[in-house]
C-alpha cells in the first residue's frame, strides 16, 4: 500500500519539485525490503531499525563535527571562502 501511495504522490507538482529525490529513495528502499524475501509483517520492523540506524549515524556525525573536531571543517571552509572572495574582488576591480 505504501509503495502505491508513494508512486502517486510523486505526481503532485509541489512534491515532485521539492521532494522527488527523497520520495524516490523511500520507494526504492521500501520495494527492496519488500521483495527481498522478508515476510510482509517484518517490513515495518526492518524499516524502523534502518531509520534508527540512520538517525544514530547522523547524530554521531553532528556530534563529531560540532563538538569534538569543530575546527577542521571550519578553518578549511573559512580559508576557501576567503580565497574565493578575494578572487572575486580582484576580478571586479579589474586587477
Amino acid at each position: 500500500m505504501a509503495g502505491v501511495v508513494t508512486t502517486y504522490v510523486r505526481f503532485i507538482p509541489h512534491i515532485k519539485k521539492n521532494y522527488d529525490y527523497g520520495v524516490m529513495i523511500f520507494l526504492l528502499t521500501f520495494n527492496l525490503i519488500t521483495v527481498s524475501s522478508y515476510r510482509v509483517d517484518n517490513v515495518w520492523a526492518i524499516a524502523k531499525d534502518r531509520i534508527a540506524t540512520i538517525a544514530i549515524g547522523g547524530g554521531l556525525c553532528l556530534v563529531m563535527t560540532l563538538l569534538v573536531f569543530p575546527n577542521w571543517s571550519g578553518e578549511d571552509l573559512h580559508n576557501s571562502t576567503i580565497s574565493k572572495l578575494e578572487g572575486l574582488a580582484n576580478s571586479v576591480q579589474g586587477n
